[in-house]
């Protein structure tokens, strides 16, 4: 085991995560994710479309700052 200092990129990376730790969370107090697969489905979902947004050369960003993953899918596949 090391002891490291996070640069800007590693807690961007681990907001990242949070988010969509929160977003998960807010799902399910909110009722749209009730069971186990639907968790599962939403997980499987959020992976494919990050996986492809990681290989696009541009990306859209909302006005909260945001990156949109579907329009950035759709802005590059035109």
């Amino acid at each position: 085991m090391r002891i490291t200092e996070p640069d800007n990129e590693d807690k961007r990376e681990m907001a990242g995560r949070m988010y969509e730790a929160c977003d998960i969370q807010m799902a399910i107090e909110k009722g749209h994710l009730v069971t186990i697969e639907d968790v599962l489905k939403r997980v499987k979902e959020s992976q494919k479309g990050l996986s492809q947004l990681l290989e696009l050369p541009k990306w859209v960003v909302n006005d909260s700052c945001c990156v949109d993953t579907k329009a950035s899918i759709e802005h590059n596949s035109k």
